[in-house]
């Protein structure tokens, strides 16, 4: 009986457990703190808490958001009250539970790649970090988190029910940020590459997903009488992904107010929602000026690759365009990452490992669907998980590869047998 207790004790995955408890204590140190675009989720949540739907500031259904992080908020807050410190927990949660589903599925790949990988998503300061803000980062890195656990597993076992729950996973994160869905184009390319009747698999993962979004279209048609998925700012933001990567105040920039005095001269008589109207006149200054815009987009793809520093920022423990020794390390750590994860797609091309090729294409994918638009490197949380399991994967098939090598030198350099 010691003996097996021991072994249990021995067994058990104490790194990890640790930097669980890390993690929670880091929640309970440092209440969550409210930045610019935190109103836009707290304003629905509270009037969800309060038993009045969700609703924004100004009392109107819910449109500029979408629903899942105010939802969460509101949860919380019928439960805690608006406590800082509960927020953080929430959020320290989520990266927990990202942290949990990447171990368990690398866990095939070998225990000590799939606990490396987990502490390193527990531990990361700038994951850690955002879940000290009342920001939805933390929650769309664990949807996304379970949509490359999902897809993987559609891909290394075909079948019409994985395909499903992957779209349905897919659906999900898109009900909290909508750039989630073009990497489902891909992961459909993926799908539809592996097994016999693979358009059948590639349509469950369609339907999942619809079904997943079909409730908030719905509603959408019914409540602001049209059948959108995405956020009421999504024609805001190219705007401002015409203009600059850099826009300090959203509603006071040059071009913004002048699409919107455009807007309100006509009448609203072509476009009665502001957003499409800015959307609008975000492609007629992309189709004027691309090679501009192809330039804002390659500068947005390399910030979203820096490590976010939002909430040392925001704590003042440091400084926006500012690069230091410790900010230097994190940015050369995050290179390495994401280079770790270019290797791994061609790796996993070469090899024709389909299911090693998910990681790298939800990293990229996403990154280039926030490239087209606007980004930041806080954006670059939500494929946190994501890119370090890409790595860890990288590093084990970097000492696989190495580990045949070596095999296969020594067996050509052992004496023949007589």
């Amino acid at each position: 009986m010691a003996t097996r207790r021991a072994g249990r004790l021995k067994a058990a995955p104490w790194p990890v457990l640790l930097s669980v408890g890390v993690a929670f204590a880091f929640a309970l140190g440092f209440p969550a703190l409210v930045v610019d675009d935190s109103p836009g989720y707290l304003d629905p949540a509270r009037a969800w808490a309060a038993g009045q739907g969700l609703r924004e500031g100004n009392g109107h259904p819910l449109q500029y958001r979408l629903p899942l992080f105010p939802l969460a908020l509101g949860v919380t807050i019928r439960l805690f009250g608006e406590d800082p410190r509960a927020f953080t927990l929430m959020n320290v949660g989520f990266l927990v539970l990202a942290a949990l589903v990447v171990r368990r599925a690398l866990r095939p790949r070998g225990r000590a790649v799939a606990d490396a990988v987990a502490v390193a998503i527990l531990l990361y300061p700038p994951l850690l970090t955002s879940a000290a803000l009342v920001l939805q980062e933390t929650l769309l890195s664990l949807l996304i988190a379970v949509v490359f656990v999902l897809a993987g597993r559609a891909v290394e076992g075909p079948s019409i029910g994985r395909s499903l729950a992957a779209g349905a996973a897919l659906g999900l994160a898109a009900l909290a940020k909508p750039t989630v869905l073009p990497v489902g184009v891909a992961l459909a390319a993926i799908i539809g590459a592996t097994g016999r009747r693979s358009w059948i698999r590639v349509g469950a993962l369609a339907l999942g997903c619809a079904l997943v979004l079909a409730p908030w279209m719905v509603r959408n048609q019914r409540v602001l009488g049209r059948p959108e998925i995405t956020t009421g700012n999504a024609g805001h933001t190219l705007l401002g992904g015409t203009v600059s990567n850099r826009i300090e105040n959203w509603n006071t920039f040059p071009e913004y107010v002048e699409a919107r005095r455009e807007w309100e001269q006509s009448g609203q008589a072509e476009e009665p929602a502001l957003d499409r109207h800015l959307a609008r006149v975000a492609l007629r200054r992309i189709a004027a000026h691309p090679a501009r815009w192809l330039g804002l987009c390659a500068e947005r793809a390399i910030r979203f690759m820096l490590p976010a520093r939002t909430w040392f920022v925001q704590a003042g423990l440091s400084r926006t365009g500012t690069f230091g020794p410790t900010y230097l390390i994190a940015t050369a750590f995050n290179v390495t990452l994401f280079a770790l994860a270019a290797w791994l797609s061609a790796h996993a091309l070469r090899k024709r490992d389909l299911a090693l090729l998910v990681g790298p294409v939800i990293v990229f994918g996403h990154l280039a669907a926030y490239a087209v638009v606007y980004s930041s490197p806080r954006y670059g949380v939500t494929v946190g998980p994501v890119l370090i399991a890409a790595a860890g994967l990288a590093l084990a098939e970097i000492r696989r590869g190495r580990q045949r090598l070596g095999a296969t030198t020594a067996a050509e350099g052992a004496p023949a047998a007589p």
